[in-house]
């Protein structure tokens, strides 16, 4: 978590949610991490705010052991559609929603941790981790 502000939270919520015997650390940096020593690194939230997703993925990799898995949930950009065409079908809503997303970009970066809603994600992801699998899902609106 880059998020140092985080860090104290996140320890709470790892002792409460995790067996007591697991191993569990918090880095400010994923480079502290020893190379091939971990089993699962664990994302949630953050890989749209580093400033270098590819090089954030490629580090994930470097530390996971043989096998070792990425579990990530992450908001997305929202499918592209391409424009509307003749024949062709087109859901305003989910254009109008990609659009929204890469026009509060700047906005959303400069408030939010650097956080940018319109990264494609999971193609960064499965660049670098190509078994990668993962489901796609809208929060209810409230």
């Amino acid at each position: 978590e880059p998020n140092i502000y985080m860090h104290p939270s996140i320890r709470v919520q790892a002792e409460r949610v995790l067996d007591g015997g697991a191993k569990n650390e918090i880095f400010r940096s994923i480079s502290e991490v020893a190379s091939g020593s971990q089993d699962i690194v664990v994302s949630t939230l953050v890989l749209c705010s580093v400033q270098d997703q590819p090089g954030m993925l490629v580090e994930i990799q470097r530390v996971l052991k043989p096998g070792g898995m990425l579990l990530f949930l992450e908001h997305v950009a929202a499918d592209d559609q391409g424009y509307p065409a003749p024949g062709k079908t087109f859901d305003w809503d989910k254009g109008f929603y990609r659009w929204a997303q890469q026009a509060m970009t700047p906005l959303q970066v400069a408030l939010a941790d650097g956080c940018h809603p319109a990264r494609d994600t999971i193609k960064e992801i499965s660049t670098v981790f190509p078994e990668t699998f993962f489901k796609r899902f809208d929060v209810p609106a409230l």
